[in-house]
């Protein structure tokens, strides 16, 4: 059973339990992922039983698996058709055949073993005349009796050796040996040695007899020992059973011979038919001897040799012996023809002489004639005649397999049947040129009588290759022809000739461009070639033999290839395993290899064609005699398989000419193979044959599936495209184009070595090696030649073994792709013993290893090399190594200390899962984090690899992936280069450092060292440059050649880890400005890294500071002095100068500067000049001595390009203008306060800072405020006022109101603004101005508010809103309904006189005075009665209002009332689920009618929601209680009408639990069970789960698992007794419950009483098909039993038998038994059986009435009925009933009856439109010719009456089952087909485009009822139909009918479109064929046209004038020299 893993995962697994009889192997294993594992399941039953078990395989972190397995196992049933076997009486000497037959009458083989060992004189034989019978089943017969040997026997029978034989008594005397000679008679070429036959002389026999079939064989009786023989016939089944029809006993009784005879059968064996003259007959003595006291004579009858005259002679044929007297008779054999000659003579001789004779005086030498009445004994004759014929030594040649040009040699013998003379012509294949054989005779070609064999050489040699198989044939002097086949083969490729490279290793030299073998000259003395020809033979190793003494070693690298490479399972045993698999591991390996391929196996694709090819079981019949046996048919299908197989190689070039179909086939299976095409043929001959040629044709396979679908992908082309095919060492494959460090190398010339690998020329002139292998050659040379670089000698490597063996080469070969690999760096050299060769080999073993290869190679696999296996390693390097050649280069593009990640993209193309082994070379600037990476199938990964950029120099590495072979799929190894490229050099951090222009800022620097060892830093800086914020470089004049930043050191020492200090200083000449430099730090060593220093310059400090003062809105205006040098700039410069920095720098004489203004509210020239007085008045003013040592300012206006500001000549002073020249500055304030400015002058030289601060006064402020709030309630606004002076400032408040009362607003009279703090801000100080309404108001007023320090005066003016005042409190008042509170408020007067208050309120049920009186300014208590009438709770106010004023004071009132005290308590007591009543009167005291609202609260109660009393009226509510479950609980009945007010009751609530209710005591039979209803009601209105539970589980239990009881309905619960005891009175408790509803308990009580009734079983059969079954039995009682099963039945024997043959059980407390029977009718009748169960104690028996169905075998024919739907089909159906047998006077309507088993979903359906009955008078015999048909058919068909009218189209597939009273069914298959009527009308529907249009139709029912319809368009309708309804409810027969409405939308033009509607119910069909069409198009018809399509006459002619006019004009032309004038102008 193969176990397929379809997962990514190796799965393990384990047999988990296995049943009786079922054998597994492996228990346990493992499957690759998609691989898999086959599992062999052995069953061997030692009982006829069915087995019904379960596999369990359990799967590891899996699920298990359950497999059926399902057996029967049936004895066979044989026995012997003789009564018994007698030989009578026989004399010494005789020998008798007694026929025996054995009948096999089961539908299983049967195997029989006969041990004859302990009586050596009798013998077994299948029957002469069968053997010879030309039938097919002669193959049958021959292997039905096979001789096998003691030690197969006694496993056969399990160790059982009968030796109850033996010699019954008899005489003691034995014959005497008679000495016989025998002439003449050719033997056969192989006469069997004594160990060949020594399985036929076991006389050990396993027998073989086929189902229903009967062997007929003989048992021969040739007594060699005086004695009687009485024994039992010592035959057993397999397995070691015998049955009572195998007891036969045999009886011989040997007697003193009177006469002896040498021997009693004279076979002549062969004869040649006489041709010649003097032809001899063979002759044979016959010695004769009387062994009796008196003489007597004897005669031979001669009369049978009459027929065949003259074949057999006989001298003499009688004669007289006297006592002890021999005599010798002569028997000569001439056959006349070339058959057998079979004769028996009988031999008599005188009667003997008792001692009881009365003559004593009888002469004791008298004669008495022969007793002619009975013979003495027979002689037997037996020759064969043959004409004369040559015969070979061996069946075929198969001539040894060599390379090209080699001659391959055989020798064997002709051999001489019965010429005299004669010399041998020969003929050969006619394709001479094809198949060039030669042929040779050495001793001559002359055969004859002297001569009887002569040998025979074949030649055979051919330069191009080819595999044959042919026939020589050999010819006598006339027609005579003798075929023998012939097969060999030719190529160059080692995979084919390597046995002849392995055995003849010493007779051949392989050398040469190109290499060729060439055979050594042989000084031996025989021809060239001859020796190695000879010695192709396979050489045995005993050491090594595992396979029928076969030489394994040669396969042992190839099986380790094949598992380590293409095979999913293990191949453990060579060829074994592949054998026992049917080459399974051969076809796994060809699908792998051919990438699936398919080997056809007759219409089965796929790589493994189904290995058994014997689908059927083997089942017998009557021509049980006439068909192969079941194993012959197993190794015809095997043997086609490997046809196939074989085809399929060659057709893809393999060369299996020497392989046969039958070599696959295991020991056995040949065996059998051969015994059946050559009869005779012995087990040890076939031995010999077998193992050698086996073992030669699975390696050759193997090897040629290896050649032709691995080998051949080496192409020439692939090799030219190969990595690693360059001049130069670890070149990439590719080149990216982003590695610009790699530019192009200069393209070199190729290497001549290179150009030789590559060169395709003399690669096919190899006599030994293929294009392929001279490939691989090339390729080792090659790379030898590139990476040895002189350290080895230069050597060429021509062969795979010797050239390979010390390893050398093949260590370079994997340098030369992995150059840094270290395993082969240390090689051996020079190699002079195995030891070193061993040595170097572990090199290369490790260096796979290291390098990730995976190759099961040994050690010495290369030390002692085969040229295959080396050929198959070096394969592997060529394809494995190549990828070790880096593919690309990665380059990591980065800044100096960005580490950087890429991502390598790995794919898995493959369906399984790939894992990857990570290596990293070369820098240890890369890393990776994973060095394992996992790639699912068809899955995408990206593999990240690391750079750790410490340098800006390059650096390079090399990352490998490898991965690890699983099961047979190996990924590809990948390199990749890896190398580094610096864009840039990134800082690790940016230190900040600012300075103002002109001053020194320094920054301490922590230095932190990031590499991880002690380091020495050279600094230096770089790269500075003056930037804007954004690092943006910009242009300076000002810092031109200016270094910013300097150094205090220039190197710095550093720990690893730790950190330093540093010190930079920063002098800026810009800004405000930003400054960059990469300050650096290099360590040759550790590594370099960069820092960026960030200068922010701000602007310089001021030079000089102004102020000035104007009144707010006025101006004012200040003038700036300038001088030439900028102090500042020249104190930097010094710094500078000192530090040996900046180059010293003139300052020009003119400086021209940009003024910039801070603030708006000042103004200047934009641009002004300073002139160096010393400089200028060179040109200008030489006269002026005071100007040389000022510098003047000139200040330029904006709208005058640089002219002075003041004009020097406008104040009369002449040249000097510098002198006095002044910046003027202009101040506008616009509101008092504090103005601060800088002035910026910018030039290319410097940059200077004035600061100005101008103070404006301010003139009066005006603001307005507003307020806003309710009455009595104040709201205060704090004014701040801010006081920057050094003095306090005194405020005075002015208020004057224009509305109000005038005292609405207020605040202090007098006000302090205190002076500015300690810390010179200004102190603000807050006026609280407060707004305070009495009543709702809106005021105006103002304020004014005189700063008498400063003179100033704030304005203000107020507005004031007041609105309604807020309620003063809110009261919460609790009482009781009906119930009078009080509650006190106070009410205040805020007037300062007295007044009255009047109250107002909203709230109901008050009361209190109307109006209070309250002093001026006073407050007085007001009390309020509150007497609610109702429960609840209300809110709402009460007022107290000013009657003169109209000024008033609220509250808000929330009144809670609690209901008022109950009228009364009462007690209601009640049972669960009863209800009780009570009465309460009530009283209407009104004259309206008053309805009370009611509300009960409790559990249980019910009553009236409303309650109505007249006016005056008293009545009564009636109150329920029913409560559900048991408890006690208060309740309340509320009675509430708004008018009356409310009153309740209080109510004490007893609900008391129900009593059990007992249930009617029930009896029972013990082992049965009866059954009681209980009623439950559900009270509730919901639905209601109930829980049950039983005191007494074991007794009684409740039937239903789940009691849904529906709301306000009853369910029924079934509760089911069983009971366990006998006459013993059983009870329990049931209770229902639900957490809701409450328990529902009931009393059961049960008696059991004995078993009284039998139970009725069922089982049903097919005729003579044993069907099992069970009868479940239960042991009712609560302890052990044992019980006693018997089986009666009427039935003949056989019919019904119990299957488990212990007849006493033993059965637990209350458990269950299976009782297991088998049913198996032979007939079609009734079968009855009774079993019955019998228990001791007590003494009761249960009985069980078996009922035996017998059913005829399954008919199957499908029976079909089909009719449209609407119509109806009447008919009377004929039915065969196969084995009913009726009496004519029968009918069958009395006997059988029918019935249709149909599927419930069609169940409704059928039932209405279908009726099938039997015809009781057989309407099928209703006419004479019909009756005589039937009579003729017999009276097994029946009749019957069908009639089938469906309303509706339907399928169901159904079962008739036709009974019949007396016993027996029949069961057939039915199809009731109904199909679509036809449509029942068709409906035309015409719409315009996009227009629905409808059409209505009415439809009623076809009975008078609603059915529920559905009406649809069916899926091949148009879209464009709709109907309406879809579903619903269809009208009556006999009403209008329901309507439905037709709509047709069309939304495009074409054809015609149509639908079909469907209206379906539950049983009838309609259909309609709805048509839509467009309206028919009428095109419209025009009168005159609308548009103009000729040109008036005058337009023809202006047109034609301006055609003529028109010249040709050339526009390139004109274009030109347009273009030309263009470029002058």
């Amino acid at each position: 059973i193969p176990l397929v893993n379809s997962g990514k995962n190796v799965a393990v697994f384990h047999v988990d339990s296995i049943s009786d009889g079922v054998a597994v192997s492996p228990m346990r294993g493992r499957v690759a992922p998609e691989g898999r594992a086959d599992i062999e399941v052995h069953v061997m039953l030692d009982r006829p039983m069915q087995l019904d078990a379960v596999l369990s395989l359990n799967i590891r972190g899996g699920k298990p698996i359950r497999l059926p397995i399902m057996a029967t196992a049936v004895n066979p049933n044989i026995e012997f058709i003789e009564e018994e076997i007698e030989f009578g009486q026989l004399t010494l000497g005789a020998i008798l055949a007694v026929p025996i037959s054995l009948k096999n009458s089961s539908a299983v083989e049967g195997t029989l073993y006969v041990n004859l060992q302990p009586f050596p004189e009798f013998s077994l034989s299948l029957e002469e005349r069968q053997e010879a019978s030309p039938e097919n089943d002669s193959e049958y017969d021959t292997t039905a009796l096979q001789p096998i040997s003691l030690q197969q026997y006694q496993l056969a029978i399990g160790g059982v050796t009968e030796n109850q034989g033996g010699q019954t008594g008899g005489l003691g005397a034995k014959s005497g040996n008679l000495g016989g000679s025998s002439s003449g008679g050719g033997g056969l070429a192989h006469s069997p040695t004594e160990e060949e036959d020594e399985d036929a002389n076991s006389q050990i026999y396993k027998i073989t007899v086929q189902p229903n079939y009967t062997l007929q064989m003989q048992l021969t009786y040739s007594p060699s020992d005086l004695g009687q023989h009485f024994f039992e016939f010592p035959i057993v089944a397999a397995g070691g059973g015998k049955s009572e029809g195998l007891r036969k006993v045999v009886h011989a009784e040997a007697l003193r011979p009177r006469m002896l005879f040498s021997t009693t059968e004279m076979n002549f064996k062969t004869k040649v038919v006489a041709t010649g003259i003097q032809s001899v007959a063979s002759v044979l003595e016959l010695a004769l001897h009387n062994a009796d006291d008196y003489p007597f004579e004897w005669r031979i009858d001669t009369e049978p040799l009459k027929k065949h005259m003259g074949v057999f002679t006989i001298d003499p044929s009688s004669g007289v012996l006297a006592p002890a007297q021999d005599c010798l008779v002569r028997a000569a054999f001439m056959p006349s023809d070339p058959v057998e000659y079979k004769a028996n003579l009988n031999v008599y001789i005188s009667p003997p002489r008792g001692g009881s004779e009365s003559k004593d005086d009888t002469d004791p030498t008298a004669v008495l004639p022969p007793d002619e009445s009975k013979p003495y004994l027979s002689l037997r004759f037996k020759g064969q005649g043959t004409v004369p014929k040559l015969t070979f030594d061996r069946r075929e040649i198969v001539l040894p397999i060599v390379p090209l040009g080699i001659r391959s040699r055989c020798l064997f013998y002709i051999i001489n049947e019965g010429y005299e003379s004669l010399d041998v012509k020969y003929r050969l294949p006619n394709d001479q040129i094809r198949i060039p054989l030669t042929i040779n005779f050495p001793e001559g070609q002359q055969i004859g009588i002297t001569k009887p064999k002569i040998p025979v050489e074949i030649f055979f040699q051919s330069n191009s290759r080819i595999s044959f198989c042919a026939k020589i044939e050999f010819l006598d002097s006339e027609s005579g022809s003798y075929t023998l086949p012939v097969s060999g083969t030719t190529e160059n490729c080692i995979l084919t000739c390597h046995q002849y490279l392995h055995h003849n290793v010493d007779f051949y030299t392989i050398e040469g461009d190109p290499v060729m073998l060439q055979e050594k000259e042989d000084n031996s003395g025989g021809e060239p070639g001859a020796a190695p020809s000879i010695k192709t033979g396979s050489v045995s190793h005993q050491s090594v033999a595992g396979y029928g003494g076969q030489d394994l070693s040669q396969a042992d690298f190839i099986v380790r290839w094949m598992n380590g490479n293409v095979l999913k399972n293990q191949l453990d045993h060579f060829p074994t395993d592949l054998v026992n698999g049917n080459g399974r591991h051969l076809y796994e390996m060809i699908e792998f290899l051919s990438g699936g391929k398919p080997v056809s196996n007759k219409g089965q694709a796929g790589g493994a064609p189904r290995m058994d090819t014997t689908g059927s079981s083997f089942r017998g019949g009557d021509r049980g005699t006439k068909q192969k046996s079941r194993e012959m048919v197993r190794i015809q299908g095997l043997m086609q398989q490997y046809e196939v197989l074989l085809t399929f190689l060659k057709q893809h070039g393999a060369l299996l000419s020497s392989v046969r179909p039958e070599h696959f086939l295991s020991y056995e299976q040949y065996l059998r193979y051969q015994q059946s095409q050559q009869v005779g043929i012995t087990r040890r001959q076939v031995e010999k044959m077998f193992f050698p040629k086996s073992m030669e044709a699975w390696m050759t396979c193997i090897l040629q599936t290896i050649k032709i679908f691995l080998l051949n992908r080496i192409t020439m082309k692939a090799f030219k495209t190969l990595p690693g095919m360059t001049a130069e060492m670890d070149m990439p494959v590719t080149i990216p184009a982003d590695d610009l460090n790699n530019e192009m190398p200069e393209k070199k010339a190729t290497s001549p070595e290179l150009q030789g690998a590559l060169d395709p020329r003399q690669l096919q002139d190899s006599n030994v090696y293929s294009v392929a292998e001279c490939i691989l050659l090339r390729w080792l040379n090659f790379h030898f030649w590139r990476a040895n670089r002189d350290r080895y000698p230069p050597r060429k490597v021509c062969c795979f073994d010797t050239d390979l063996e010390d390893s050398i080469v093949l260590s370079v070969v994997i340098q030369s792709h992995v150059p840094n690999c270290q395993a082969v760096q240390m090689m051996r050299f020079p190699c002079t013993t195995l030891d070193h060769h061993e040595e170097n080999a572990v090199h290369i073993i490790a260096a796979l290893q290291e390098i990730g290869l995976s190759f099961p190679i040994q050690a010495s696999d290369i030390a002692s090399p085969q040229p295959k296996d080396m050929l198959l390693f070096c394969m592997f390097l060529f394809q494995n190594l190549p990828h070790y050649v880096p593919k690309t280069v990665i380059v990591f593009s980065t800044m100096l200390g960005v580490n950087m990640t890429k991502n390598i993209e790995l794919t898995n193309p493959s369906k399984k899962a790939i894992t990857y082994f990570v290596q990293l070379g070369g820098s240890s600037d890369f890393s990776i984090k994973d060095e394992q990476i996992k790639l699912e199938p068809r899955q995408t990964v990206s593999f990240p690899v690391e750079f750790q950029s410490r340098f800006s120099r390059l650096v390079e590495g090399q990352i490998l992936f490898t991965s690890r072979r699983e099961g047979n799929v190996h990924a590809a190894a990948m390199v990749f280069k890896l190398r580094s490229r610096c864009t840039g050099r990134k800082p690790r951090k940016t230190i900040p450092v600012s300075a103002v222009l002109y001053e020194i800022g320094t920054v301490d620097i922590d230095l932190e060292n990031p590499f991880s060892e002690d380091a020495e830093f050279q600094l230096s800086l770089r790269e500075s440059a003056v930037t804007d914020a954004e690092r943006n470089p910009i242009n300076s004049k000002r810092c031109e050649n200016i270094e910013p930043f300097h150094l205090g050191s220039a190197r710095c020492r550093v720990k690893a880890g730790g950190s330093g200090k540093l010190t930079v200083s920063f002098l800026p000449f810009e800004a405000p400005a930003h400054f960059v430099a990469l300050l650096g730090f290099f360590d040759s060593k550790a590594g370099e890294f960069y820092y960026e220093l960030f200068g922010t310059s701000s602007p310089p400090l001021p030079l000089e500071s102004y102020k000035i003062q104007v009144k707010a809105e006025a101006s004012g205006t200040k003038e700036l002095i300038l001088p030439h040098r900028n102090v500042q700039m020249d104190r930097a410069r010094m710094w500078l100068e000192s530090k040996g920095g900046g180059a010293k720098q003139s300052i020009p004489d003119t400086i021209t500067y940009d003024v910039k203004l801070s603030s708006p509210y000042y103004t200047a020239p934009r641009q002004v000049t300073v002139v160096n007085a010393l400089g200028a008045g060179k040109d200008a003013g030489k006269n002026d001595s005071r100007g040389l040592a000022r510098s003047s300012t000139v200040a330029v206006n904006d709208k005058v390009d640089r002219r002075p500001s003041a004009d020097p000549g406008g104040k009369g002073q002449g040249g000097q203008a510098a002198s006095v020249a002044k910046l003027t500055l202009e101040f506008w304030p616009k509101e008092p306060g504090v103005y601060p400015c800088t002035v910026t002058l910018t030039s290319d030289t410097d940059i200077r800072i004035y600061h100005f601060e101008g103070t404006g006064t301010a003139p009066n402020t005006h603001c307005s405020l507003h307020f806003h709030t309710q009455a009595r309630k104040h709201v205060t606004q704090e004014i701040p006022i801010v006081n920057p002076t050094d003095r306090e400032w005194a405020i005075k408040p002015t208020f004057s109101h224009t509305t109000g009362n005038g005292h609405e607003f207020d605040g202090p009279r007098e006000f302090i603004a205190k002076k500015k703090g300690a810390t010179g801000q200004a102190t603000v100080t807050n006026y609280s101005l407060t707004f305070k309404p009495d009543w709702v108001c809106d005021i105006k007023a103002q304020l004014v508010l005189h700063n008498a320090g400063t003179s100033e005066t704030y304005e203000y003016d107020l507005h004031g809103v007041a609105e309604e005042p807020l309620a003063e409190e809110h009261i919460v008042i609790r009482c009781e309904a009906r119930e009078k509170t009080s509650h006190m408020f106070a009410v205040r007067n805020y007037a300062a006189m007295p007044a009255t208050f009047e109250v107002e309120s909203d709230l109901v049920h008050i009361s209190g005075p109307s109006s209070l009186q309250v002093e001026g300014r006073g407050t007085a208590d007001y009390e309020l009665v509150f007497q609610p009438l109702q429960a609840g709770q209300v809110t709402g106010c009460i007022m107290f209002r000013d009657t003169h004023t109209g000024h008033f004071t609220w509250y808000t009132v929330e009144l809670m009332t609690l209901p008022p005290k109950p009228q009364q308590m009462l007690s209601l007591t009640c049972v669960v689920r009863q209800a009780v009543a009570v009465d309460i009167q009530l009283v209407n005291p009104l004259d309206d009618v008053v309805v009370f609202e009611v509300a009960l609260n409790g559990e249980g109660l019910l009553g009236e929601a409303e309650f109505v009393l007249a006016p005056k009226e008293t009545a009564t509510y009636e109150l329920v209680f029913s409560p559900l479950l048991p408890s006690r609980s208060k309740g309340t009945a509320v009675f509430f009408n708004e008018v009356v007010g409310e009153f309740w009751y209080d109510l004490d609530l007893l609900a008391e639990p129900a009593l059990p209710v007992e249930l009617p005591p029930m009896q029972c039979e013990l082992g049965r069970t009866a059954q009681t209803t209980v009623t439950i009601d559900n009270p509730t209105g919901s639905e209601v789960i109930l829980k049950h539970k039983s005191t007494n589980k074991i007794n009684f239990k409740v039937l239903q698992q789940r009691i849904m009881l529906p709301p306000l309905e009853s369910t029924t619960i079934s509760v089911e007794y069983s009971p366990s005891s006998l006459g013993v009175q059983e009870e329990a408790q049931i209770v229902f419950e639900h957490a809701a509803v409450g328990q529902w308990i009931y009393k059961a009580q049960g008696i059991g009483l004995p078993p009284l009734e039998a139970r009725k079983v069922t089982v049903v059969a097919q005729v003579n098909r044993p069907v099992s079954s069970t009868i479940t039995f239960k042991n009712p009682f609560l302890e052990t039993i044992h019980a006693f099963i018997v089986l009666e039945s009427k039935s003949e024997k056989g019919v019904f038998s119990l299957l488990n043959k212990k007849a006493k059980v033993q059965i637990g407390p209350l458990a269950t038994t299976q009782i297991p029977f088998s049913f198996c009718p032979p007939t079609m009748t009734q079968h009855t059986a009774e079993i019955a169960v019998t228990v001791m104690k007590p003494n009761l028996t249960w009985s069980y009435q078996i009922q035996g169905v017998a059913e005829a075998p399954a008919d199957p024919t499908l029976h079909t009925f089909t009719v449209q739907a609407r119509e109806s089909l009447q008919t009377f159906y004929p039915m065969t009933l196969v084995g009913l047998d009726t009496t004519p006077g029968d009918r069958h309507g009395d006997t059988l009856s029918c019935r249709l088993e149909v599927p419930p979903q069609h169940q409704a359906l059928v039932s209405k439109c279908f009726d099938i009955t039997l015809d009781p008078e057989g309407a099928a015999a209703s006419s004479s010719d019909e009756g005589n048909k039937r009579s003729a058919l017999g009276d097994s068909q029946v009749s019957l009456k069908v009639r089938f009218a469906p309303l509706r189209p339907f399928v169901a597939l159904c079962n008739l089952v036709i009974t019949r009273a007396s016993g027996g069914r029949w069961r057939f298959d039915v199809k009731l087909e109904a199909t679509e009527p036809e449509v029942d009308d068709t409906i035309s529907i015409q719409s315009p485009l996009n227009k629905p249009a409808s059409v209505a139709f009415r439809l009623s029912n076809h009975t008078s009822v609603y059915s529920e319809f559905d009406a649809f368009f069916d899926a091949e309708s148009a879209y464009e139909f709709t109907v309406q309804p879809t579903s619903g409810v269809l009208e009556p027969a006999g009403t209008s009918g329901t309507t439905f409405v037709i709509t047709y939308k069309p939304t495009e033009y074409g054809k015609p479109v149509q639908g079909k509607l469907i209206i379906q119910t539950e049983d009838v069909y309609w259909s309609y064929l709805v048509k839509g069409t467009h309206p028919k198009y009428s095109a419209p018809v025009a009168d005159k046209p609308k548009v103009a399509t000729r040109l008036s006459k005058d337009m023809q002619t202006e047109l034609a004038k301006a055609t003529s006019q028109r010249r040709r004009k050339n526009f390139i032309k004109d274009n030109m020299q347009s273009g030309a004038g263009a470029l002058r102008d």
